[in-house]
């Protein structure tokens, strides 16, 4: 990689970066202005809906969303739309399961869900034409308008409610928005005749790529409904926050990293595979560093800083950060090399390990619940996780062909 090409991926990831951290340091205020305003178990009730928000979500657009990195640009509209029209029929599908099963705020996860997906799309698009500056911005920008509403709106009526709409109807207003300025304009250049070639061509993602975006979300997210229905929500809370502060940096850097290497590697792909493994290398040392580096301070850091900032009661947060500490940090090493597996069309591998993570999750909150010790079940969560880790990290070592 040359050297001009490598401060140009380094400025990438640092507008991304710098964006996400904007966007995170807000929304940990958020966070804690609903924890001074609310009890811990209107904050835990509030993160289970996050929770089925997030993972109905995972099947918003089938994944078609993924294949924009690799399609020509002739193709970009055409592909647009059929994403376009899989979220309405998943949408119609959300709806009649809702309408059957009774869910609690249906309506609001289906709001949630429509906004997260023209999310989506944005991104993808924007991680194509390198706008890593519109992207930040735009991740900043429900956080901000969230917290200027919290700190201006007299709370009425039930707490919950009030917390679950507003979330919804800022990200819903904001998506809009960044759809207007990102998806919109490519949409105008649609032709109709492409569109079922584009679905077709790329059948593989709803099948193996929705799927398992799906049980990568719900192993995250189906331990904070679990311990809420069988707990207790404050203890759900507790839980929650250590996802929001523990995961939000793993997730702010890999994905900056992930998403900006993503549309590099496709471009490499397209044209030439000369250069993928020097980037991959220099990639796969600038993680290694930084998982050290992070995983020591949420191990060491995190739970010092609870009590400072959230008061007494959340102990537990501190047990919970201390545990999961070598997956987050393997977690920040590994998951953003797992686009490998999208740009070489080897989407079975990242279902099949996605599948052994839910199958963890589940059997690991299974006996927390079965034993009534949910540290217990969560030491286990923790183990098997690093173990499922290792191997991912082994497959794409050897696709990669650096072994």
């Amino acid at each position: 990689m040359s050297i001009s090409s490598l401060k140009s991926l380094c400025s990438r990831v640092g507008v991304l970066t710098a964006g996400s951290v904007i966007a995170y340091v807000i929304g940990a205020v958020n966070l804690l202005i609903m924890v001074m305003l609310f009890h811990q178990a209107a904050v835990g009730h509030y993160s289970v809906f996050l929770s089925y928000a997030v993972i109905a979500s995972t099947f918003s657009v089938l994944a078609y969303d993924i294949a924009l990195q690799n399609v020509t640009e002739e193709e970009i509209p055409a592909l647009l739309l059929g994403c376009l029209l899989a979220l309405l029929f998943v949408l119609l599908v959300l709806f009649c399961m809702f309408e059957m099963v009774q869910t609690a705020y249906s309506g609001a996860i289906l709001l949630q869900v429509f906004s997260l997906a023209l999310y989506k799309l944005s991104e993808m698009l924007n991680i194509r034409q390198h706008k890593t500056l519109l992207m930040a911005q735009f991740r900043i920008l429900p956080h901000f308008i969230m917290l200027g509403l919290l700190v201006t709106l007299v709370m009425e009526g039930e707490a919950v409610t009030f917390l679950i709409w507003l979330h919804v109807w800022v990200f819903f207003f904001c998506a809009l928005l960044y759809a207007f300025l990102s998806v919109v304009p490519h949409l105008a250049l649609v032709r109709w005749r492409g569109v079922l070639t584009q679905l077709r061509q790329h059948r593989h993602n709803p099948l193996l790529v929705s799927p398992a975006d799906f049980l990568n979300t719900a192993a995250y997210q189906l331990p904070v409904i679990v311990i809420e229905h069988y707990f207790h929500a404050s203890i759900a809370a507790q839980y929650a926050i250590v996802l929001r502060f523990c995961f939000a940096p793993v997730n702010i850097i890999g994905s900056a990293i992930g998403q900006v290497y993503h549309g590099e590697l496709a471009r490499v792909r397209r044209l030439s595979l000369s250069e993928f493994q020097p980037r991959f290398r220099q990639i796969n040392v600038i993680l290694w560093g930084l998982g050290v580096v992070i995983g020591a301070v949420i191990y060491a850091v995190f739970p010092v800083l609870y009590p400072i900032f959230l008061g007494d009661g959340w102990e537990m947060a501190g047990q919970f950060t201390k545990i999961l500490s070598p997956l987050f940090l393997l977690m920040l090493v590994v998951a953003p090399l797992t686009v490998t597996f999208y740009v070489f069309e080897k989407q079975q591998y990242f279902f099949y390990t996605q599948l052994w993570y839910f199958i963890i999750s589940a059997a690991s909150f299974g006996v927390a619940v079965f034993s009534n010790h949910l540290i217990d079940g969560v030491m286990l969560f923790s183990g098997l996780s690093v173990i499922r880790y290792l191997f991912i990290y082994s497959k794409v070592l050897h696709l990669s062909r650096v072994l």
